[in-house]
């Protein structure tokens, strides 16, 4: 198993200590053993927090790597949309909590129809963008001790109308893709 993540001397590394791993080892390993049992899902919660670029980039090759290979599945559970770029097919996007939007990432990614979507996809850092300061969504996330009426979003949402106040959205079909907003069928703004 240790072979299976890229362990490198996994006849000697197997008798180590943990302290005596890296952290990406010690991630790798976390993985090995999560997968021992050939497991039909894999869920990774924040695969990749706290290690470096190059640690990062070989974690995702041994999930691309067990998906392709093992035809597992894996759930990422993640901030990074880079990772989930680059490994998901599917992707959802929580809010307070709630599901905001669900579909395939082409459609999710490339034509958000969630303002939160939107934002977030906004917010992510490109080598391409001559500003020196990065998007925010303006306001805070909801307590989930007291969240607000209607949809969990409006407050932050530049979208807002009165109805998003009172009732929560239902979700409405894009093609490959849902999200949950009154406004959803109206053009939110394209992130390509």
């Amino acid at each position: 198993m240790l072979e299976l993540v890229a362990i490198p001397l996994p006849e000697r590394r197997f008798d180590q200590y943990p302290h005596e791993f890296s952290g990406g080892m010690r991630q790798r390993v976390v993985i090995a053993i999560a997968v021992a049992n050939d497991p039909e899902l894999l869920i990774a919660d924040e695969p990749t927090t706290a290690l470096d670029v190059t640690i990062q980039a070989q974690i995702i090759e041994i999930f691309d790597r067990l998906r392709r290979e093992k035809g597992l599945a894996i759930m990422l559970i993640t901030h990074d949309l880079g990772l989930v770029a680059g490994l998901a097919d599917k992707v959802t996007i929580l809010y307070s909590g709630r599901v905001a939007e669900r579909g395939e990432i082409e459609a999710v990614f490339h034509r958000p129809r969630h303002p939160y979507t939107a934002g977030l996809l906004a917010a992510v850092p490109s080598i391409d963008t001559t500003s020196a300061r990065l998007h925010a969504i303006e306001g805070v996330p909801p307590s989930l001790l007291d969240r607000p009426s209607g949809c969990q979003f409006h407050p932050r949402c530049a979208y807002a109308l009165p109805i998003c106040i009172e009732q929560d959205p239902d979700f409405q079909w894009f093609g490959n893709s849902m999200a949950a907003c009154h406004r959803a069928a109206e053009i939110l703004p394209n992130v390509d």
